[in-house]
């Protein structure tokens, strides 16, 4: 084998799958939807209203075809969630911080998997999220936190390297710090 050969190889091992194509890096999105619709109660809201909040929060969040949508809620929402949003990926945990614990171990799940991920949106305020913040941004991978700004967690708040703030309802400006 010759060198450059032997270059080649090592480089296809180290960076590109079995199939020979580079790894597909997306977007996370994880979406406390309680949290972000501003009740816990979601069977209030019609269910016209859940899916024009959802697709106005994903565009708050940069989604793009490919990008993985994980959303969590108690089992009063779930179907209000579905709802909401689709085609994502739902998870639901109920009880204190429920939702949020779920969305926590999904990131955990992803933080095995860094070179697959391009880039992570955090649609919650709660100061639950603090050190999947850190985590990721350890790892360099750009995070970007979607909050109410009376539901944003002052520690929250300093660890984002981005935040969007939502303001009543869905519509939202971005700032960085």
């Amino acid at each position: 084998m010759t060198k450059h050969a032997h270059r080649q190889a090592k480089y296809a091992k180290k960076h590109l799958t079995p199939s020979g194509m580079p790894p597909l890096r997306t977007k996370r999105i994880y979406v406390d939807v309680e949290n972000d619709f501003g009740t816990s109660n979601l069977a209030t809201l019609e269910r016209d209203e859940l899916y024009a909040g959802g697709r106005e929060l994903l565009e708050d969040a940069g989604f793009s075809y490919g990008d993985q949508v994980h959303v969590a809620a108690s089992h009063y929402n779930v179907v209000a969630a579905h709802q909401a949003f689709p085609h994502a990926r739902v998870h639901m945990r109920s009880g204190v911080d429920g939702a949020d614990r779920a969305l926590v171990d999904a990131a955990e799940l992803d933080l095995a998997h860094l070179e697959r991920i391009s880039e992570v949106v955090i649609a919650s305020g709660d100061n639950y999220f603090v050190d999947t913040v850190r985590k990721f941004t350890d790892h360099h991978i750009p995070v970007t936190v979607i909050a109410h700004a009376r539901g944003l967690s002052s520690e929250l708040r300093h660890v984002a390297p981005t935040l969007v703030l939502l303001r009543h309802g869905f519509g939202a400006w971005r700032f960085q710090e």
